[in-house]
């Protein structure tokens, strides 16, 4: 599964490129977000993402979760996984 790192700096239309691409491959993708600024961009990627899937007929499923990353100088912060996969639309 890739897994991408995002930060608030993360160009919203290239997120939503690199998840179709990967979700396309794999079928599956996670993101990794620290801050509030980078969780925004993350679930605006994910938005934009699906909106694309959704017009081929496919939904995604996201899945977030808590996660503590370490650091260089043995610190530690938390951080926000998404992991997304790719799911059949449900007739409504």
């Amino acid at each position: 599964m890739q897994t991408y790192k995002i930060s608030s700096k993360t160009d919203v239309a290239k997120l939503c490129g690199a998840i179709l691409a990967a979700l396309r491959t794999d079928g599956r993708v996670a993101l990794v977000a620290v801050g509030p600024r980078a969780m925004a961009k993350a679930v605006q990627g994910l938005a934009l993402a699906r909106g694309h899937m959704l017009a081929v007929s496919t939904d995604i499923a996201v899945f977030p979760a808590f996660q503590y990353l370490r650091l260089d100088d043995g610190s530690s912060v938390r951080a926000v996984r998404f992991a997304v996969k790719e799911v059949p639309v449900e007739e409504r």
